[in-house]
Protein backbone atom coordinates (compact mmCIF):
# COMPACT_ATOMS: atom_id res chain seq x y z
CA UNK A 1 0.00 0.00 0.00
CA UNK A 2 1.30 3.50 -0.86
CA UNK A 3 -0.12 6.58 0.34
CA UNK A 4 1.33 10.15 0.82
CA UNK A 5 0.30 13.44 2.42
CA UNK A 6 1.83 16.50 2.29
CA UNK A 7 3.00 18.49 5.19
CA UNK A 8 4.21 21.70 6.20
CA UNK A 9 6.86 22.19 9.43
CA UNK A 10 7.81 25.10 11.27
CA UNK A 11 11.82 25.57 11.53
CA UNK A 12 12.97 25.12 15.35
CA UNK A 13 15.92 27.72 14.94
CA UNK A 14 19.77 27.99 13.56
CA UNK A 15 21.09 26.78 17.32
CA UNK A 16 22.38 23.75 18.07
CA UNK A 17 20.06 20.98 18.89
CA UNK A 18 18.69 20.77 22.72
CA UNK A 19 16.01 18.08 24.28
CA UNK A 20 12.74 19.90 24.64
CA UNK A 21 11.85 21.31 21.51
CA UNK A 22 8.99 21.78 20.56
CA UNK A 23 7.45 19.61 18.21
CA UNK A 24 5.79 21.58 15.02
CA UNK A 25 3.21 19.43 13.32
CA UNK A 26 1.30 15.79 13.75
CA UNK A 27 0.27 13.68 10.95
CA UNK A 28 -2.26 10.68 11.30
CA UNK A 29 -3.18 8.09 8.55
CA UNK A 30 -6.24 6.49 8.60
CA UNK A 31 -6.45 2.94 9.93
CA UNK A 32 -7.76 0.65 6.70
CA UNK A 33 -4.64 -1.84 7.04
CA UNK A 34 -3.21 -4.47 9.12
CA UNK A 35 -1.65 -2.83 12.30
CA UNK A 36 1.98 -5.22 12.57
CA UNK A 37 4.73 -5.18 10.55
CA UNK A 38 7.51 -3.11 9.04
CA UNK A 39 6.99 0.72 7.23
CA UNK A 40 8.66 1.85 4.88
CA UNK A 41 8.58 5.56 5.13
CA UNK A 42 9.81 7.71 2.01
CA UNK A 43 9.63 11.30 1.80
CA UNK A 44 10.42 14.89 0.53
CA UNK A 45 11.43 17.86 1.33
CA UNK A 46 10.11 20.24 -1.34
CA UNK A 47 11.13 23.56 0.69
CA UNK A 48 13.36 24.78 3.57
CA UNK A 49 13.00 28.12 4.17
CA UNK A 50 14.61 29.33 8.05
CA UNK A 51 13.50 31.62 10.57
CA UNK A 52 15.46 34.37 8.63
CA UNK A 53 13.62 33.71 5.17
CA UNK A 54 16.06 32.60 3.22
CA UNK A 55 15.70 29.62 1.56
CA UNK A 56 17.95 26.36 1.53
CA UNK A 57 18.89 23.57 -0.40
CA UNK A 58 17.84 20.40 0.92
CA UNK A 59 21.00 18.73 2.77
CA UNK A 60 21.76 16.99 6.40
CA UNK A 61 20.09 14.29 7.84
CA UNK A 62 16.59 12.96 9.00
CA UNK A 63 16.86 11.00 12.36
CA UNK A 64 13.99 8.93 14.16
CA UNK A 65 14.50 9.75 17.09
CA UNK A 66 12.89 7.05 18.88
CA UNK A 67 15.36 3.97 16.87
CA UNK A 68 17.99 6.16 16.26
CA UNK A 69 17.35 4.98 12.25
CA UNK A 70 19.19 8.10 10.24
CA UNK A 71 19.22 9.04 6.37
CA UNK A 72 20.55 11.52 4.31
CA UNK A 73 18.93 14.11 2.53
CA UNK A 74 20.13 14.65 -0.43
CA UNK A 75 19.94 17.77 -2.89
CA UNK A 76 16.66 17.15 -4.37
CA UNK A 77 15.43 16.56 -0.96
CA UNK A 78 14.36 13.12 -0.93
CA UNK A 79 15.15 10.68 2.35
CA UNK A 80 14.15 7.18 3.53
CA UNK A 81 13.40 6.35 6.56
CA UNK A 82 12.16 2.55 7.75
CA UNK A 83 10.16 2.04 11.01
CA UNK A 84 9.83 -1.04 12.35
CA UNK A 85 6.26 -0.87 13.30
CA UNK A 86 3.16 1.19 13.49
CA UNK A 87 3.22 4.32 15.93
CA UNK A 88 3.76 7.58 17.00
CA UNK A 89 7.36 8.61 16.00
CA UNK A 90 9.62 11.70 15.83
CA UNK A 91 11.36 13.06 12.97
CA UNK A 92 13.98 15.24 13.59
CA UNK A 93 15.34 17.47 10.44
CA UNK A 94 18.57 18.97 10.71
CA UNK A 95 20.43 20.60 8.09
CA UNK A 96 23.90 21.03 7.58
CA UNK A 97 24.09 24.99 7.82
CA UNK A 98 21.99 24.29 11.54
CA UNK A 99 18.31 24.91 10.57
CA UNK A 100 16.54 22.46 12.36
CA UNK A 101 12.62 21.24 12.72
CA UNK A 102 10.72 18.05 14.21
CA UNK A 103 8.07 16.61 13.32
CA UNK A 104 5.33 13.82 15.03
CA UNK A 105 3.87 11.04 12.93
CA UNK A 106 1.28 9.06 13.80
CA UNK A 107 1.18 5.72 11.60
CA UNK A 108 -1.51 3.36 11.97
CA UNK A 109 -1.28 0.71 9.83
CA UNK A 110 1.95 -1.02 7.33
CA UNK A 111 3.16 -0.17 3.82
CA UNK A 112 5.18 2.35 1.99
CA UNK A 113 3.96 5.86 2.90
CA UNK A 114 4.98 8.67 1.15
CA UNK A 115 5.18 12.49 2.41
CA UNK A 116 6.00 15.36 0.95
CA UNK A 117 7.32 18.49 3.32
CA UNK A 118 7.94 22.17 3.29
CA UNK A 119 9.93 22.88 6.14
CA UNK A 120 9.05 27.04 6.62
CA UNK A 121 9.57 29.89 9.49
CA UNK A 122 7.89 29.07 13.13
CA UNK A 123 4.39 30.05 13.27
CA UNK A 124 3.67 30.10 16.71
CA UNK A 125 2.55 27.56 19.26
CA UNK A 126 -0.12 26.14 17.32
CA UNK A 127 0.65 22.39 16.64
CA UNK A 128 -1.77 21.27 13.52
CA UNK A 129 -2.91 17.66 13.17
CA UNK A 130 -5.01 15.64 11.56
CA UNK A 131 -6.21 12.72 13.11
CA UNK A 132 -9.28 10.49 11.72
CA UNK A 133 -10.32 7.11 12.40
CA UNK A 134 -13.03 5.08 12.34
CA UNK A 135 -15.28 7.83 11.19
CA UNK A 136 -14.24 10.04 13.93
CA UNK A 137 -12.06 13.37 13.12
CA UNK A 138 -9.92 15.49 15.62
CA UNK A 139 -7.97 18.58 13.43
CA UNK A 140 -6.17 21.59 14.71
CA UNK A 141 -5.72 24.33 12.26
CA UNK A 142 -6.78 28.06 11.50
CA UNK A 143 -10.35 29.09 10.27
CA UNK A 144 -10.17 29.64 6.51
CA UNK A 145 -13.52 31.36 6.01
CA UNK A 146 -15.49 31.88 8.92
CA UNK A 147 -18.84 31.56 7.11
CA UNK A 148 -19.49 29.61 3.98
CA UNK A 149 -23.16 28.93 4.23
CA UNK A 150 -25.90 28.33 7.00
CA UNK A 151 -24.22 26.65 10.03
CA UNK A 152 -20.67 25.82 8.54
CA UNK A 153 -17.01 27.42 8.13
CA UNK A 154 -13.66 26.04 6.45
CA UNK A 155 -10.87 25.05 8.81
CA UNK A 156 -7.40 24.96 7.27
CA UNK A 157 -5.12 22.22 8.34
CA UNK A 158 -1.37 21.99 6.75
CA UNK A 159 -2.34 22.58 3.06
CA UNK A 160 -6.03 21.09 2.77
CA UNK A 161 -9.11 23.17 3.36
CA UNK A 162 -12.19 20.94 5.68
CA UNK A 163 -15.75 21.75 5.62
CA UNK A 164 -16.76 21.72 9.59
CA UNK A 165 -20.48 21.76 9.83
CA UNK A 166 -22.21 22.73 13.44
CA UNK A 167 -25.29 22.54 15.16
CA UNK A 168 -27.58 22.86 17.94
CA UNK A 169 -25.74 20.19 20.13
CA UNK A 170 -22.08 21.61 18.38
CA UNK A 171 -20.22 22.55 21.87
CA UNK A 172 -18.14 25.71 21.66
CA UNK A 173 -15.34 26.65 24.17
CA UNK A 174 -13.60 29.99 24.18
CA UNK A 175 -15.32 31.08 21.08
CA UNK A 176 -19.01 31.15 19.15
CA UNK A 177 -20.36 31.18 15.52
CA UNK A 178 -20.39 35.28 15.61
CA UNK A 179 -16.83 35.20 16.86
CA UNK A 180 -15.20 33.25 14.44
CA UNK A 181 -12.65 35.22 12.36
CA UNK A 182 -10.05 34.27 9.88
CA UNK A 183 -6.79 32.89 11.49
CA UNK A 184 -8.11 31.83 14.38
CA UNK A 185 -6.42 28.51 15.82
CA UNK A 186 -9.22 25.99 16.52
CA UNK A 187 -9.61 22.42 17.49
CA UNK A 188 -12.19 20.43 15.97
CA UNK A 189 -13.87 16.82 16.96
CA UNK A 190 -16.72 15.29 15.48
CA UNK A 191 -17.81 12.86 12.56
CA UNK A 192 -15.97 12.76 9.73
CA UNK A 193 -18.34 12.82 6.77
CA UNK A 194 -15.76 12.31 4.16
CA UNK A 195 -15.11 14.39 1.33
CA UNK A 196 -13.26 16.54 3.54
CA UNK A 197 -16.53 17.43 5.66
CA UNK A 198 -16.95 17.63 9.67
CA UNK A 199 -19.72 17.16 11.93
CA UNK A 200 -18.24 19.17 14.73
CA UNK A 201 -19.28 17.88 18.15
CA UNK A 202 -16.57 20.24 19.91
CA UNK A 203 -15.24 23.60 18.44
CA UNK A 204 -12.28 24.88 21.05
CA UNK A 205 -10.42 28.61 20.27
CA UNK A 206 -7.27 26.96 20.85
CA UNK A 207 -4.78 29.74 22.67
CA UNK A 208 -1.32 28.16 22.92
CA UNK A 209 0.18 31.61 24.18
CA UNK A 210 -1.02 34.12 27.25
CA UNK A 211 -2.94 33.03 30.44
CA UNK A 212 -5.18 30.95 30.95
CA UNK A 213 -8.90 32.13 30.52
CA UNK A 214 -10.93 33.29 33.61
CA UNK A 215 -13.51 30.27 34.71
CA UNK A 216 -16.33 29.75 36.90
CA UNK A 217 -17.84 26.59 38.54
CA UNK A 218 -19.99 26.19 41.34
CA UNK A 219 -22.88 23.70 42.92
CA UNK A 220 -25.79 25.71 44.76
CA UNK A 221 -29.48 26.95 44.74
CA UNK A 222 -31.24 28.87 42.57
CA UNK A 223 -32.88 32.01 44.44
CA UNK A 224 -34.33 35.57 42.38
CA UNK A 225 -34.59 33.50 39.22
CA UNK A 226 -35.91 36.08 36.49
CA UNK A 227 -35.02 34.03 33.29
CA UNK A 228 -36.95 34.19 30.21
CA UNK A 229 -36.76 31.39 27.97
CA UNK A 230 -38.94 31.59 24.73
CA UNK A 231 -38.07 32.95 22.18
CA UNK A 232 -34.44 32.53 23.33
CA UNK A 233 -32.80 32.08 27.13
CA UNK A 234 -31.82 35.66 28.75
CA UNK A 235 -31.89 37.08 32.18
CA UNK A 236 -30.38 36.17 35.67
CA UNK A 237 -30.83 34.32 38.80
CA UNK A 238 -28.88 34.13 42.00
CA UNK A 239 -26.08 31.51 42.86
CA UNK A 240 -26.47 30.60 46.53
CA UNK A 241 -23.10 28.72 46.64
CA UNK A 242 -22.51 25.58 48.26
CA UNK A 243 -20.22 26.31 51.13
CA UNK A 244 -21.52 29.90 51.24
CA UNK A 245 -21.34 32.96 49.07
CA UNK A 246 -23.20 33.74 46.48
CA UNK A 247 -23.18 34.97 42.74
CA UNK A 248 -24.98 36.69 39.89
CA UNK A 249 -25.61 34.07 36.82
CA UNK A 250 -26.79 35.59 33.67
CA UNK A 251 -28.23 32.95 30.94
CA UNK A 252 -28.06 33.96 27.06
CA UNK A 253 -28.44 31.99 24.22
CA UNK A 254 -25.28 30.35 24.66
CA UNK A 255 -26.15 28.85 27.42
CA UNK A 256 -26.40 25.13 27.74
CA UNK A 257 -28.76 23.17 29.61
CA UNK A 258 -28.36 19.55 30.92
CA UNK A 259 -30.52 17.39 32.95
CA UNK A 260 -33.48 20.01 32.09
CA UNK A 261 -34.40 22.95 30.26
CA UNK A 262 -34.57 26.48 30.51
CA UNK A 263 -37.70 26.25 32.21
CA UNK A 264 -36.80 24.38 34.90
CA UNK A 265 -34.72 27.16 36.40
CA UNK A 266 -36.67 28.25 39.42
CA UNK A 267 -36.32 28.73 42.79
CA UNK A 268 -34.96 26.03 44.49
CA UNK A 269 -33.40 24.22 41.92
CA UNK A 270 -29.74 22.49 42.53
CA UNK A 271 -27.49 23.11 39.63
CA UNK A 272 -23.77 23.28 38.70
CA UNK A 273 -22.70 26.48 37.04
CA UNK A 274 -19.80 26.31 34.33
CA UNK A 275 -18.75 29.86 32.71
CA UNK A 276 -15.90 31.27 31.20
CA UNK A 277 -17.18 34.61 30.46
CA UNK A 278 -17.21 36.68 33.14
CA UNK A 279 -20.09 39.27 32.52
CA UNK A 280 -19.05 43.17 32.71
CA UNK A 281 -22.37 44.09 35.05
CA UNK A 282 -22.97 43.35 37.77
CA UNK A 283 -19.23 43.38 39.14
CA UNK A 284 -18.56 39.39 40.15
CA UNK A 285 -21.23 38.31 37.82
CA UNK A 286 -20.87 35.13 35.05
CA UNK A 287 -22.87 34.44 32.06
CA UNK A 288 -23.41 31.00 32.06
CA UNK A 289 -22.00 28.16 29.49
CA UNK A 290 -23.46 25.16 30.92
CA UNK A 291 -25.96 25.03 33.61
CA UNK A 292 -26.76 21.24 34.83
CA UNK A 293 -29.93 20.38 37.40
CA UNK A 294 -28.65 18.20 40.09
CA UNK A 295 -31.02 16.14 42.36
Amino acid sequence: MRRWMGVTLVVLGLVPWMAGCQSARQVALPDNGPTTGWVTLKGQILQWVNEQGQSLIPSGSVTVRETQMQSNIHPNGSFNVPLPRPGTFHLVFRHSQGSQAEVEVQIEDTGEIEIRIMIQGRVGNLVEKIHIHHGKADLMGTVANPSTGPNQFTLRVFDQTYTVQYDSSTNWINTSPVQLKVGDPLEVKGQYNGNFTVLARKIRLHAPQGPKPPEFEAKGTVANAAVTCSPTPSGSFTLQMQGGGSVTVLVDVRTRFERGTCANLVNGAFVEVKSRRPASTPSGAWIADEIKFED
